[in-house]
């Protein structure tokens, strides 16, 4: 009743105020947002139709800007049931929504984002015209708040996977290169252009516009990337680390001017951007913000061009990696990144990365595998990210699995959980019997959660709202506590997923994993590794035997 009533009165009365027509409009956004809140079918329909003409620009500001915050909402619950709207009414919202982001403020120019998001978001083969050149002018004239950006990044992502506007985004790189220069003026615009060219080469279907971001961007980037330090140099490292994801073939192949005049080929300009990077990392906070952009461009590198990249700037790279670990070996946010990285090498680049680590590098009259293992087993429970786990757990396979004899003889340093004081491997013990005996305990921990995941699902009778409750609280459970110290996003497993390659290969129940990948080892060296573990380790390790 009170929908109509806001229908027959405030909207359709040509003479109502326009604040109150907005403040209908906010109401209906509102009520639109609480599930609980099912309109018919039909008060559905005329509420959309007149929100939709809300929009057009013979309609007072705070009511078109209202009228979008209102559509966003409508939008989700009409396009779920197929009824959004054709391509040509959508197009039309679109006109209206970027007329409206043309001289709105800088509140109402989010607010109105919102609803342009989600139209390119739901409808990538939606027909958009010239709209990645006219935000861009619109934005960079009008916005330099850095709340805004992350709208504008969600809308060029969307854009980028939009199968239409292809050449569009090819007229949209020069403006975006053209905004580097405006670093020393307006320094969140020139950031925020490269996380846009970045998100275009990364999600872009279309190759030839990966190759315009790359013949035309590449340069500046590596100029900026060396002349720059801080969260500016980071992204910069992010475009170079898509750049190569997207097109390896085509960096290697560039031959570039550096600031001082030195010709480079692609490979060599990013080693160069690298090592500036790892090399400014002094303090803890500046290490642990750039150090996983710059382990992730390592990875890419290595993996993308690996055999044409020269080897011993390789070992350079992947030593100053190794030093800050040392360095700051006691913030796990700086050496999970590390690890990661090697775990990742040691998935696709075996041979080469041993070779490094146990000839090339020493630290602290141990080997750089030695010291690398050292960190990896005292800090593997500490990890975050479901992705980041599922890698390192492999690594740690690959390392059990090759047999090494450098890795057998090996020892590691590590601190006593009781004593803290620091011990090195019993003489009785193989490094391999250590390594079994930690993923044994990752076995355990996976068999345990999985089982509290069937004892959730199938055992509770409670309410959403008591769901809700329990999730919130699950985090702090001794159980978790491999899942992460406060927990890892859904955001940003998906951001690792975007830059890990053969991600497919990565196992999904590690339960089923580690008992494929243990049941060899354990059958070959049953006594020795026994004889490591203790009562509850000797019973998971029994589980596993049995499991055939």
């Amino acid at each position: 009743n009170l929908m109509n009533s806001l229908l027959e009165t405030d909207l359709s009365d040509t003479n109502c105020p326009s604040y109150l027509q907005a403040r209908a409009l906010s109401v209906i956004s509102t009520a639109c947002r609480n599930r609980k809140y099912n309109p018919s079918p039909e008060t559905a329909a005329k509420l959309y139709n007149t929100v939709i003409q809300s929009t057009a620009p013979n309609q007072s500001l705070p009511c078109r800007v209202a009228a979008c915050t209102c559509f966003r909402e409508l939008y989700k619950r009409m396009s779920a049931d197929g009824n959004g709207g054709d391509v040509d009414t959508l197009s039309g919202v679109v006109r209206n929504i970027v007329d409206i982001l043309a001289y709105t403020n800088e509140d109402a120019f989010s607010l109105s984002l919102g609803a342009l998001i989600i139209i390119v978001k739901r409808n990538p083969a939606l027909k958009v015209g010239d709209l990645p050149s006219r935000l861009l002018n619109i934005w960079s004239a009008h916005c330099d708040d850095p709340m805004l950006s992350d709208g504008i990044f969600d809308t060029y992502r969307a854009l980028s996977q939009n199968g239409t506007c292809c050449e569009e985004l090819k007229k949209v790189v020069p403006q975006l290169l053209s905004l580097y220069n405006k670093l020393n003026s307006q320094e969140i615009l020139t950031e925020s252009a490269v996380c846009i060219l970045a998100d275009i080469v990364l999600f872009t279907p279309h190759q030839d516009l990966v190759a315009e971001c790359i013949q035309k961007g590449f340069q500046d980037t590596i100029r900026l990337c060396i002349a720059v330090e801080g969260s500016m140099r980071d992204t910069c490292l992010c475009l170079l680390r898509a750049m190569v994801q997207r097109g390896a073939q085509m960096v290697a192949q560039l031959t570039i001017t550096l600031a001082d005049g030195e010709q480079v080929n692609g490979p060599a300009a990013i080693l160069r951007a690298l090592r500036l990077s790892a090399a400014q990392c002094h303090d803890p906070m500046t290490c642990c913000s750039s150090i996983g952009p710059l382990s992730g461009l390592i990875f890419q590198l290595l993996h993308q061009l690996g055999s044409s990249v020269d080897q011993t700037i390789v070992g350079e790279m992947l030593e100053a990696m190794i030093l800050l670990a040392h360095k700051h070996n006691k913030l796990t946010t700086v050496v999970q990144p590390i690890v990661i990285l090697f775990a990742n090498l040691l998935r696709s680049y075996y041979n080469t990365t041993m070779e490094i680590l146990l000839s090339r590098i020493k630290i602290d009259n141990q080997t750089g595998f030695s010291f690398l293992l050292s960190r990896w087993l005292e800090s593997q429970h500490s990890f975050l990210g479901k992705v980041q786990l599922r890698i390192s757990t492999v690594g740690l396979v690959a390392l059990l699995q090759e047999k090494n004899e450098q890795v057998a003889q090996s020892k590691v340093q590590m601190k006593n959980k009781k004593t803290k004081n620091v011990v090195e491997t019993p003489a009785q013990l193989t490094i391999l019997v250590v390594l079994c005996r930690l993923l044994i305990n990752e076995w355990n921990k996976a068999e345990r959660k999985r089982q509290q995941e069937e004892e959730d699902e199938w055992g509770s009778d409670s309410d959403e709202e008591d769901e809700e409750d329990e999730d919130e609280d699950e985090g702090q459970m001794l159980s978790d506590l491999l899942e992460g110290l406060g927990g890892c996003d859904d955001d940003e497993d998906e951001e690792e997923l975007s830059y890990t390659p053969n991600v497919d290969q990565l196992p999904t129940d590690l339960v089923v994993y580690l008992k494929q990948q243990l049941l060899p080892f354990l059958k070959e060296n049953q006594t020795e590794v026994a004889s490591a573990l203790d009562a509850s380790q000797q019973e998971s390790m029994a589980k596993i035997l049995g499991m055939q």
